[in-house]
C-alpha cells in the first residue's frame, strides 16, 4: 500500500520553515480537487494535499499493468493569507496595501516552491513540471498552491 503521508509531512514541515511568517495553521488532507480555506488571518495557513493518484505505466497494448512501474500522484501545495476586502463603503483597499500583499504572495510562492524542490527529490523522484495558480482573493483570503506530481514506487 502506498504511504504518502511521510512525504507530505516533509513537504508541509519545509514549507513551514521557509515561510515568513509561518502560517499558524498548517494541514495534511485528502481533499481532491480543492481546499476550502475557511478562515485564514492572523498568520495564514498552508496545506499539502492529495489530489490524485495513477498509475506510471502501461504495458504495450495500453492496458494497466497488474504491477505497474510506479504511481504518480499529484500533490498540492498551498497558502493563504488574509487580505484587504472591498470596504465597507464600497472603496477599493489603498495601493500600498495591495502592493504589501502582491509582494507577500509572491514571496510565499517563491518559499513554497524551494521548499518543494529541497524536499521532493530527496525522497522520491519528480516527474512533473510544477504549476503555480493563484487563488482569487475571497472572504478576506488570498494566496495560491503549486502543484507537482511525483514517483511513487510500488509495493509489488
Amino acid at each position: 500500500m502506498l504511504n504518502l503521508v511521510p512525504t507530505m509531512r516533509a513537504v508541509l514541515n519545509a514549507v513551514l520553515d521557509k515561510l515568513d511568517p509561518a502560517p499558524d495553521r498548517a494541514y495534511l488532507l485528502n481533499s481532491g480537487d480543492d481546499f476550502a480555506v475557511y478562515d485564514c488571518c492572523d498568520d495564514g495557513a498552508v496545506w499539502v494535499r492529495l489530489a490524485g493518484i495513477r498509475p506510471a505505466g502501461t504495458a504495450a497494448s495500453g492496458a494497466v499493468l497488474a504491477c505497474p512501474a510506479g504511481f504518480v500522484a499529484t500533490l498540492g501545495v498551498g497558502v493563504v493569507r488574509c487580505v484587504q476586502a472591498m470596504q465597507e463603503d464600497g472603496a477599493s483597499p489603498e495601493s500600498a496595501t495591495l502592493t504589501a500583499e502582491a509582494e507577500q504572495a509572491f514571496a510565499d510562492m517563491r518559499a513554497v516552491e524551494q521548499a518543494i524542490r529541497c524536499t521532493l527529490p530527496k525522497r522520491t523522484p519528480t516527474v512533473g513540471t510544477l504549476r503555480w495558480a493563484p487563488m482569487t482573493p475571497e472572504g478576506g483570503c488570498g494566496g495560491g498552491e503549486w502543484t507537482v506530481e511525483t514517483l511513487i514506487e510500488p509495493c509489488c
